[in-house]
């Protein structure tokens, strides 16, 4: 006598065959692991990447200081790229006609910059990213990347770069450049606050600048 549900003969005509029914019972089964070890490998998917990236631009995500305080420098970086903008735009274009340039003996002198080898150094790298070209990591903003240079590469200023530009920036209305900087970028003024002071121009401010500048050449 044979066991009901496991029978291997003829089934007759009308009668259901238990292992139909069986294998009906299992395959919803089947679907639904197979649905679960799809999910289950999407996920590891998806965290593998995420660990690959955040691996990628870590010095992009986040920034860990390490002993920054003990190479910070009393002198604006801001500041000093706004004075070197300032030379740039304003100046370098009537020493190039004349044929000159500044010489060492001179502060403004690229050579005597304390940042301008850091400065010579940073791409820009996207929207708001910044490239570090001597380690070639990348940087959610340009203060980020300022910070690795006073953390990283302070050694790689060379002992000509004895002039905070940044000390000149009265004399060349950095302040004001920099308002009319940031607005061609889109940046909200008050943002600006705290950073450059926002002077009214007047016959006096000119007057002092022009004599600051004077000084300065002679």
């Amino acid at each position: 006598r044979e066991e009901r549900g496991t029978r291997s003969g003829p089934v007759a005509e009308g009668e259901r065959d238990p292992r139909d029914a069986m294998a009906t019972q299992a395959r919803p089964s089947m679907i639904g692991s197979g649905r679960l070890a799809s999910s289950v490998a999407f996920i590891v998917l998806v965290s593998l990447a995420s660990t690959v990236a955040a691996a990628r631009h870590k010095e992009a995500v986040q920034y860990n200081p390490e002993n920054d305080d003990d190479w910070e420098l009393p002198c604006s970086r801001e500041k000093s790229r706004m004075v070197r903008r300032v030379l740039s735009e304003f100046v370098q274009p009537h020493l190039d006609r004349a044929g000159v340039n500044f010489t060492s003996a001179c502060p403004l002198s690229a050579t005597r910059d304390l940042y301008y080898e850091h400065e010579s150094h940073k791409q820009k790298y996207r929207a708001s990213y910044w490239k570090c070209l001597y380690s070639n990591k990348i940087f959610k903003s340009e203060f980020h990347l300022d910070k690795h240079f006073e953390n990283r590469y302070m050694d790689r200023i060379p002992s000509t770069a004895d002039t905070c530009v940044a000390d000149y920036c009265k004399v060349f209305l950095c302040d004001e450049y920099a308002y009319t900087f940031y607005d061609a970028l889109g940046i909200p003024r008050s943002r600006m606050r705290g950073r450059f002071v926002h002077r009214p121009c007047s016959e006096s401010v000119m007057a002092a600048a022009q004599g600051e500048c004077r000084e300065l050449l002679e």
